[in-house]
């Protein structure tokens, strides 16, 4: 993982709140694996955490996910930044505590090199 100054520097450069735990949800270049659903579900279970948390969920190409997620009501404790296609993706993963991800090597390798915990919830 990053160490912390280089965590919450990349959090404010990204817009992201630098204290809070934050998960990185990804679906690939094109949004694929169920990301709305499964971005929904987490949001639903962080939002009945007693502290506040950030979620990040990058749809790439997924544009109806996109504008899905930016529709939805979060709740009070968890904070949700939609993106779409993003080329920083070392950025975010070194901002991230976690990352939620479909089992895309890519992915899964770029997270390995940031020292970034997985959780796969679909696979190509």
């Amino acid at each position: 993982m990053a160490p912390e100054k280089v965590r919450k520097s990349l959090r404010r450069q990204l817009g992201l709140d630098e204290n809070l735990p934050t998960v990185l949800i990804v679906g690939g270049g094109d949004g694929m694996g169920g990301i709305v659903e499964i971005s929904k579900s987490l949001g639903v279970a962080l939002g009945t955490a007693s502290t506040t948390t950030q979620m990040v969920v990058v749809c790439g190409n997924n544009q109806e996910a996109k504008a899905s997620l930016e529709k939805e009501s979060w709740g009070t404790t968890v904070r949700v930044n939609v993106q779409g296609f993003v080329e920083n993706m070392d950025e975010w993963m070194k901002a991230s505590d976690a990352l939620v991800t479909k089992a895309g090597p890519g992915t899964i390798a770029e997270a390995s090199i940031c020292g970034l915990p997985c959780m796969l919830f679909s696979y190509l």
